[in-house]
């Protein structure tokens, strides 16, 4: 389930106008429920979330929720896993300065957006992800030739720049990419689309035995061992073929995954 965007400011300021943040919201839900489904990796579910659970979840986007109460929460929804997320910042300010020599004044526009989110996994109770991501609107330089900016086509880059890196984190954090087959140097990943880039460079690593906390048996992660560098050569939408480079460890044995 993808909760409904919080947001404490409404509305925000973008290009000089004003942007109704329920709408920004809103649209920003939409474009993850899509790229989620989109993925063929979840079933993502679109609940009319009513007022009990809408307070359960604001307690977990600000941290005040038991853990306990998780369970009752996926329950309510029919939900194996939770995303719920804030809206902190979301502005493309114009700057205006008038010159002392004249009457003209010098405009210029920047700004950006910074939103937090949490994973929660119903069932172990566990918060999967949670962090704080931002990010810049391109800038206009100060000018006097009375520049203007289309503001609706700047919320609509900030908001697919948000989807995209929302998306990116869940499925990475849920799903992450892993060597499906090598033959040689050669080797193709189970995942494509966004989660990797055509050109560029990844570290590798080889999972080990899973290690747990002797007070609270829970999960710590499992063991990594570097392993090498993947050169992406050619990416699908579902997954990506590359190279290895500085190999530090004996591959032969190693299964696939």
């Amino acid at each position: 389930v993808i909760a409904p965007l919080r947001f404490d400011s409404a509305p925000f300021a973008v290009g000089g106008r004003s942007v109704a943040a329920d709408k920004v919201a809103e649209d920003l839900r939409q474009q993850i429920l899509a790229a989620l489904t989109n993925t063929g990796r979840f079933t993502v579910l679109d609940r009319d979330l009513g007022g009990e659970v809408a307070q359960e979840l604001d307690m977990i986007s600000s941290g005040q929720a038991p853990r306990a109460e998780f369970g009752k929460l996926g329950q309510a929804m029919s939900a194996d896993v939770v995303w719920v997320g804030k809206i902190a910042s979301f502005a493309y300010n114009r700057h205006v300065r008038k010159l002392q020599t004249s009457d003209r004044e010098l405009v210029s526009y920047s700004g950006g957006w910074a939103v937090s989110q949490k994973l929660v996994n119903v069932a172990t109770r566990q918060v999967m992800l949670s962090e704080s991501l931002r990010g810049e609107a391109p800038s206009v330089a100060a000018t006097t030739l009375g520049t203007g900016v289309d503001g609706a086509q700047v919320s609509e880059g900030m908001q697919n720049d948000i989807a995209s890196r929302i998306v990116a984190g869940i499925v990475s954090r849920t799903f992450p990419v892993t060597v499906i087959s090598r033959e040689g140097d050669a080797v193709v990943l189970s995942q494509g689309g966004q989660a990797v880039r055509e050109g560029a460079r990844y570290r590798l690593v080889h999972m080990g035995k899973e290690m747990f906390d002797p007070q609270t048996s829970q999960s710590l992660g499992r063991v990594e061992s570097d392993c090498c560098e993947v050169v992406i050569d050619r990416v699908t939408p579902s997954m990506a073929q590359g190279r290895l480079e500085r190999v530090q460890m004996n591959l032969e044995g190693l299964q696939p995954g």
